[in-house]
């Protein structure tokens, strides 16, 4: 009798270190997957960013410059960036895509005497 207590006892305890177990696990893999979403998401962001970036310093070289796509073959990244308005006042937009992610930034800036000013940097949703 003492020896199928024991045994049952045994189960019961197995079965509750498996559930422990299992739930222990779904969340490991929750979290990670959630983690691997946000720093993604980060990362086309910063494309995005360094193609705003990278659209100054080619206006400053040269104020007739219209935009580019500008691929990024290690992180799977495509960033198009285009510039439009006159000669002082220019617009210039970023989207950067990677896999089902895509962020966009605007910028407004002016460009007078060799002074360039940005007037606003934003998040386009």
């Amino acid at each position: 009798m003492k020896k199928a207590q024991a045994l049952i006892t045994l189960i019961v305890f197995i079965a509750i270190a498996m559930v422990i177990i299992s739930a222990t696990v779904t969340m490991i893999a929750v979290n990670s997957e959630a983690a691997s979403t946000t720093q993604q998401s980060l990362l086309v962001r910063e494309a995005a960013e360094n193609g705003i970036e990278n659209a100054l310093l080619r206006l400053l070289r040269d104020p007739t410059y219209s935009g580019e796509t500008i691929p990024d073959s290690v992180n799977a990244f495509n960033t198009v960036v285009s510039v439009t308005g006159d000669d002082l006042n220019k617009t210039i937009v970023s989207t950067a895509t990677s896999n089902n992610f895509q962020r966009k930034i605007k910028a407004k800036i002016t460009y007078n005497d060799n002074i360039l000013k940005v007037i606003f940097w934003q998040d386009i949703l």
